[in-house]
Formats: structure tokens, sequence, C-alpha cells
């Protein structure tokens, strides 16, 4: 990243800060990409939420404009971001996080609550998702890290290596709900994500991920992360899916219902404390079951 702003801009800021609580009476960011305007107030100290409240307006004409300076790639599009908590019963609630990006839509609503430690519970719905720019971003930067490290060593990995730790879910925890109503950017279009996740000091459980694709099949999958005291971090995850259809893009000319399906049954367990390491280690099977159906060349014209 870099230290400087990505481009001019005026900001004027106007509120107090101090241990017990920030007071932001007008925050407003103005360039010719980025317009923020803020305000609001937050308890700092207190167990519960009183008073604290918080209305935010943030637009971003480009994303990318910010990929030097967050040392991120971010996709060439939009964003817009509406906000509005405000406390009650001794939470903070998220009554609007509305984030807008290109043709993607997400709504959040939820409550963060500090009774001892963090607890937040988020409810994430979305009529659509599209993945591909964010996806296509984080390609054009790996793609270019790839060829910089192959010039500087002959050690090469399939697999890139990773810390994993749960160390920042240690004073934090989280109950999310998730529904994405069309998720774009898989290879095949995939509808009605729906997931149940909880994350705690022991580290992160999936109670249900679940997906459907346009022939009515579906996957399902559940698991853990766990990272417990003087043990390396553990992973479980079991997936089964039926009437799928796997690695063959749809050619034009071919009918979705023609295709075959697939029976897929997985489950693995293994445990390391960096990705590489995790992955060596995983034990369990992988059973799919091919059915019956046809498949144009066009469609094996099409593999990547």
């Amino acid at each position: 990243g870099i230290d400087r702003p990505p481009m001019p801009m005026n900001m004027s800021v106007t509120g107090e800060w101090n241990e017990v609580s920030l007071r932001l009476q007008s925050l407003s960011v103005e360039s010719r990409e980025i317009q923020i305007d803020a305000g609001g107030f937050l308890e700092l100290a207190s167990l519960k939420f009183i008073s604290s409240h918080l209305d935010a307006d943030i637009n971003i004409n480009r994303l990318s404009v910010l990929n030097d300076w967050l040392d991120f790639p971010l996709p060439d599009q939009d964003l817009q971001v509406t906000a509005d908590f405000d406390s009650r019963g001794g939470a903070l609630v998220i009554d609007t996080l509305a984030l807008r990006s290109g043709d993607s839509d997400l709504i959040v609503q939820g409550t963060i609550e500090r009774e001892s430690d963090i607890q937040v519970t988020l409810d994430v719905l979305g009529p659509r998702l599209n993945l591909d720019p964010w996806v296509d971003a984080l390609r054009v930067r790996n793609d270019t890290k790839s060829k910089r490290d192959h010039r500087a060593t002959d050690n090469q990995y399939v697999f890139p290596d990773y810390p994993i730790s749960t160390e920042w879910l240690s004073h934090f925890s989280a109950d999310v709900d998730l529904q994405i109503n069309e998720l774009v950017g898989m290879s095949r279009p995939v509808f009605n994500v729906q997931g149940a996740f909880t994350m705690g000091n022991s580290g992160i459980q999936i109670e249900r991920l679940s997906a459907e694709n346009e022939r009515a099949g579906g996957a399902t999958l559940t698991g853990s992360l766990l990272n417990l005291p003087d043990t390396a971090p553990q992973l479980d995850i079991a997936i089964k899916g039926s009437d799928l259809v796997l690695g063959i893009p749809k050619a034009p000319s071919e009918d979705i219902d023609s295709l075959p399906s697939y029976e897929f049954r997985s489950k693995l367990s293994g445990e390391g404390t960096t990705t590489r390491k995790l992955a060596s280690n995983l034990d369990g099977y992988l059973n799919v079951v091919m059915g019956s159906g046809k498949v144009l060349n066009a469609g094996f014209d099409r593999l990547i």
C-alpha cells in the first residue's frame, strides 16, 4: 500500500474523541471519485449502547482507484454504501446497511452487543451477487505475482501457503444468516444460496451452506474450523450434492436437462497451522457418481 491518498481530495471533520466516546458531528470527503458524508455518536467504554447512532453515505465511482492505497485488487466498478445504526435495548441496531456495486446488491441488518466481548448478529440478504469482477481483479493480481515469483525462485508449489489462525475471534463472536437469490460468477448459475455461520473464540462453525442449480439440483455443506488451545487448527467438512452438473459449461444448443447429472458425497478432516500443511494432512473420502445424459461436442469445445 501507499501512505498518501490515491487522488487529491478535500476532507473536513468536526467532532470529539476520548476514551469514553466518539462524537462525529460531521465527516465530509469530496474528490473526483469518492464522496463520503457521515455523522453520529458512539459509546466506547460502556457495556451497553444507550445513545449511540450513526448515519453514513459513501459513493465511490471506481473502486480500482483504491488498489495501490489498500494494497488489494478491487474491480473497476462503483460502490454505494448507506448505513443507519441506532441504539435500542442496550444494543447497537443495524437498521440499514445497504451495499451496491455494479449489478450486485446486499442488505445487512442485525445487532451489535457488548455485554463483555463484542457479540454480532447479522442477516445478510442479496437479490444478486456477481463475483465475476472481483474474481477477475484477483486473477490479474495473482497472474502478475506468479510471474514475478517464478522469476525469483524455482521452488514452486501448486498449493499456496498461508497461515491459519482464529486468534482474531478471541474477543469477538458472531451469528450470521445468509440468503443470496442469485450468485453469478461460477461456472454455472447458482440460485437460492442459504447459510448459517457461527464464529467465536474456538473457531468457525458452518451449520449449513446450501445452493441450487438451474434444474433444481443442489448441494449442502457443513463443517468447522476449530482452533482449540495447544492444538493446530482442525478442519472438518462434509458436502452432499444431487442432480449436479459438473465441469462442462452449457453449450448454446444444449438443453440443460439432457446433460448428465452427478451425485456427490465428500467428508474430509485435517489439521495444520498453514493452508499447505492442512491440505497435506486431509483424510476422508470423495464419492462422485455420474448419471445418464449426453453432451454435444460444443460443450467440450468450451472446456478451459
